[in-house]
């Protein structure tokens, strides 16, 4: 590869993964990041003779002056300060990507790559930072190592300067040359970062946990799910069972054999209490404390002492804030890192709709074990002073029709028997579609009940719910997830967006809330059931994604102490084992071989050793001669100051030597001379002998006696 191309390579490589690490964040709003991509991508790709017009050079001068004078306006106006300055970093980035010019700028690249990736650190840490830290120490060691050649070429070898044998030098032609690097450098340079991860790697571990909760941002409002809102439009959500975002990861605790490759939780999230116009919404807007002990959030007893938890659950910061809980749940339990304060932790209420709101400070995944209720799967929900009237409302365009319907399937049964039917008419006579017709028709349920008869799980629900209602049986409609699918990879169930389902509730005298799901118990699995090659990607990263959040982000004071705790319950394992070894009668063998063994050691380490003594003689030789150059540099510079000569700085040694030659002053030819010598010597892997470098340093003087 070309040294220039290399070059470039390396250092953009760093200038992406910096700004990536800010994108990647989630923290910053999508109108930054699109900017800021776009900016980054224009900046890579513009040609060189456009960095070098003055047009590109008059905007890499004014852009900075006035995109500062942007963010301060937006400083007074009260916006947060941190992703202000942060976007200011990133187009300092750009702009220098875009108006580079050799060696001089890199390090001001590095420079600013490295602190995006410190600040990505602050704002969000999740496997996509993890990504770009991985790439940061392969790429880091690389890129300083060739801006550093670059730099040397372009500092000593000006253009119109001459090598070893006399040649101009071009400097152009060295970046476009293919020798000065070859594929082992680059692969050398690169494998340095091993030991370097290996170092940090220990740090990481050993270093004390310290909380840095004073440089958290205020956080971009989470993503919000699709179908989980304050109203639902019956026509509106058939699509998201396409969508793969990853919305929580559901672990059982006290599984046993072999993982279904797929369950059903049915994670209830909220209830919808009046529809009306195709529309579901929440009438009742009560909401009451819930009741805890300790860190427990209590729905119908506190766990045993001793009471492991069913289910730990991962839930990503999503909108709106509603903990998806399993059936039978009895108590529910928020984990928390260490030291975190108890005004920094998750608050929980229970809604009027049977939903349990949370609050907390931060987009950040929220993880919580669940304890299951082993006395029913329907728990008595409902007390005794709550008010059903809202629960057996129905919407003025309800038929007779439809009365008629919800009559014929009950067949006059109990209000357990009537539910039954009702939803099992509609799970055998009605067709799961995405692609329903009826959500697009003036009353959709009309349509879907007696006409296409056919939709998904909205569709479903909201019949049974008003077919019940209108059998004086208090109803609503549940929204949540049915279920997920197994990750081989990270032994959980993923449970994405595909995944959101709709379900009925119906209080039932003596049984309290129930649960019927009208919808074809097949049409619950959800794509993500797909098999392939794109999916086990998508599982891989989940998995490790998942594996980063836990190992390395949640790191805390509390896995720090059972590392050492396990370490040393491993070594005193060893020690013991190993003296056990050596004291049976089966090790005597050792005691044998370990002479032989002994000697071939001592034999290799001989070999290496001789063979590391001459390569050291070697270098030091060099050394020395590298020594002598400078000292023989030191002596001309000296005459030429004492003759009035002295160099400029920033001026080259040659091209001042070749400046006094031009001017025609006495002795400069000499100078010029000793000069080559020194860069020979210096840069050219010449020796410069002690002998050598005397006889040079008697010319120096003689220069000095002829100048007086």
């Amino acid at each position: 590869m070309r040294f220039g191309t290399a070059h470039r390579i390396m250092i953009s490589a760093l200038a992406v993964l910096g700004v990536l690490a800010l994108i990647t964040s989630g923290r910053l709003q999508l109108i930054a990041s699109s900017l800021i991509l776009g900016g980054l991508v224009v900046a890579l790709l513009l040609p060189d003779r456009l960095r070098q017009s003055s047009a590109i050079k008059f905007l890499g001068a004014l852009f900075p002056v006035g995109f500062l004078l942007l963010q301060l306006a937006r400083l007074l106006i009260g916006q947060e300060p941190i992703p202000i300055i942060v976007e200011f970093a990133a187009g300092l980035q750009i702009v220098r990507l875009a108006t580079r010019r050799g060696a001089q700028h890199d390090h001001q690249v590095i420079l600013l790559a490295l602190l995006q990736l410190i600040v990505g650190t602050v704002l969000g840490s999740g496997l996509a930072y993890a990504f770009s830290l991985a790439g940061f120490l392969v790429f880091t060691p690389g890129a300083l190592v060739l801006s550093h050649l670059r730099r040397e070429v372009e500092g000593n070898y000006q253009q119109g300067a001459k090598d070893r044998s006399g040649s101009p030098v071009d400097v152009p032609r060295i970046l476009r040359s293919r020798r000065v690097i070859s594929a082992r450098f680059l692969l050398v340079t690169c494998v340095i970062s091993l030991p370097i991860f290996l170092l940090t790697s220990v740090l990481f571990v050993l270093f004390p946990r310290v909380g840095f909760a004073w440089m958290k941002v205020t956080p971009v409002e989470a993503s919000r799910v699709v179908g989980f809102s304050d109203h639902v439009n019956l026509g509106g959500v058939g699509k998201i069972r396409s969508n793969p975002q990853l919305v929580m990861r559901v672990e059982p605790l006290k599984m046993q054999g072999e993982p279904p490759l797929r369950m059903n939780f049915y994670l209830r999230g909220s209830s919808f209490d009046h529809y009306e116009k195709g529309v579901w919404q929440k009438t009742i807007s009560e909401r009451r404390s819930l009741s805890s002990v300790a860190e427990y959030g209590i729905l119908s007893h506190l766990p045993g002492k001793k009471a492991e938890a069913d289910y730990r659950i991962e839930l990503e910061g999503i909108q709106p804030r509603i903990l998806f809980l399993p059936a039978k749940t009895s108590a529910f339990k928020f984990l928390m890192g260490e030291g975190l304060a108890n005004d920094k932790r998750p608050r929980a209420y229970l809604g009027s709709n049977g939903e349990i709101i949370y609050f907390q400070d931060s987009t950040d995944v929220l993880r919580y074990d669940v304890f299951l209720d082993s006395e029913g799967e329907n728990a008595k929900s409902a007390p005794l002073d709550e008010d059903l009237a809202p629960y057996l409302d129905l919407p003025d365009n309800f038929s007779v029709r439809m009365q008629a319907l919800a009559l014929e399937w009950a067949e006059g049964g109990s209000e357990l028997k009537s539910a039954q039917r009702v939803q099992q008419h509609l799970r055998s006579e009605y067709t799961y579609d995405l692609e329903s017709s009826a959500g697009a028709a003036s009353d959709p349920l009309a349509d879907f009940l007696f006409n296409s008869k056919r939709g998904h799980c909205e569709f479903y629900s909201t019949s049974m719910v008003l077919l019940l209602r209108s059998l004086g049986i208090p109803a609503r409609n549940v929204t949540g997830f049915g279920g997920g699918s197994y990750n081989r990879f990270g032994d959980f169930y993923g449970v994405r967006q595909g995944d959101a389902h709709s379900w009925v509730e119906a209080y039932l005298e003596g049984q309290g809330w129930t649960r019927f799901d009208p919808t074809p118990p097949g049409s619950v699995e959800s794509f993500s059931m797909s098999s392939g090659l794109l999916t086990s990607v998508r599982e891989f990263m989940e998995a490790a994604g998942r594996s980063w959040e836990q190992n390395v982000v949640g790191f805390d004071l509390k896995r720090q102490v059972q590392i050492v705790q396990a370490l040393s319950k491993a070594a005193a394992e060893a020690k013991k084992s190993t003296r056990s070894a050596f004291l049976s009668s089966s090790a005597r063998w050792w005691y044998l071989l370990a002479p032989g063994f002994t000697i071939c050691l001592t034999g290799i380490w001989f070999f290496f050793f001789r063979k590391s003594q001459a390569s050291q003689a070697k270098e030091a030789k060099l050394t020395m001669s590298m020594q002598r150059s400078r000292m023989l540099y030191s002596e001309v510079e000296s005459a030429m100051v004492r003759l009035g000569y002295r160099r400029p700085a920033g001026t080259p040694p040659l091209k001042h030597a070749r400046a006094l030659v031009l001017q025609e002053v006495q002795s400069s030819e000499e100078f010029l001379l000793l000069t080559e010598r020194y860069l020979q010597a210096r840069f050219g892997s010449q020796d410069l002998s002690q002998e050598e470098l005397q006889r040079l340093k008697e010319r120096v003087r003689q220069c000095l006696k002829q100048e007086s």
